[in-house]
């Protein structure tokens, strides 16, 4: 699978945006203005008001994407009102489920999984640090021109690479976010535990995320723990 990733004209183009605050100023304005006219067309149709909080300027805290310590994989097990869930996508998409999401926020549009295409911001401010540099929180604006330059749709070897993303298995994953206990017995029976995923790593905090794309589906599968029954292992 290919990724759509910025090239070189872009990247300085990213870098002048950076350097010019008058053309960064205009642009993240006019980033904001757009938005802003969106809202108000959502607040002017039928029983648009329903849908406020799915709006970007009414939910600024959904701008942030998955927080360090968040699992990526497809299918995905993922923790749920303790029980290990299953669930699977289509080719080309991923899963993710947020470990400190609902720590981390208030009550959001979006819960702790998501699943779509992936998209990230290698920021070039941040683009050598070290995968365990913690990149804060929130440091991703949506309405900085700047930021939104930089953004790419890419494959998941490209965020391994750069240290957005690290190599993991369920078993450390679920310990990092302090849940291994709980479901260590079921992550063992239902034989993955040591299996591989992916993990979003400090650097990475808050620049990766998954896109939906509308009309398509994603099967969910709950798998209630029973040691006579073991899901059929998942190709990766």
């Amino acid at each position: 699978m290919i990724g759509d990733y910025l090239n070189d004209e872009e990247r300085e183009g990213a870098r002048e945006l950076k350097n010019s605050k008058v053309r960064r100023f205009l642009g993240s304005l006019d980033l904001r203005a757009r938005a802003f006219a969106g809202l108000v067309s959502l607040l002017l149709a039928p029983g648009g008001w329903k849908e406020l909080d799915n709006h970007i300027l009414y939910n600024k805290k959904e701008m942030v994407g998955f927080l360090a310590g968040s699992i990526i994989q497809n299918p995905l097990y993922y923790p749920d009102e303790g029980n290990v869930e299953f669930l699977s996508t289509g080719a080309g998409n991923w899963l993710g489920f947020d470990f400190r999401r609902n720590q981390g926020f208030q009550t959001g549009v979006y819960g702790p999984l998501r699943g779509g295409k992936l998209a990230s911001f290698l920021i070039e401010d941040i683009k050598d640090n070290d995968p365990q540099q913690l990149t804060p929180t929130g440091y991703l604006n949506l309405f900085d021109v700047y930021h939104m330059a930089q953004m790419e749709f890419p494959i998941m070897d490209y965020l391994v690479k750069n240290g957005l993303v690290s190599t993991s298995t369920y078993a450390k994953s679920f310990e990092k976010a302090g849940e291994y206990s709980q479901f260590k017995g079921m992550l063992k029976e239902l034989g993955i535990a040591e299996k591989p995923i992916f993990e979003v790593t400090p650097k990475g905090n808050g620049l990766v995320f998954l896109v939906e794309v509308e009309g398509e589906k994603r099967p969910k599968e709950s798998v209630d723990f029973a040691p006579s029954w073991v899901p059929a292992p998942s190709r990766y």
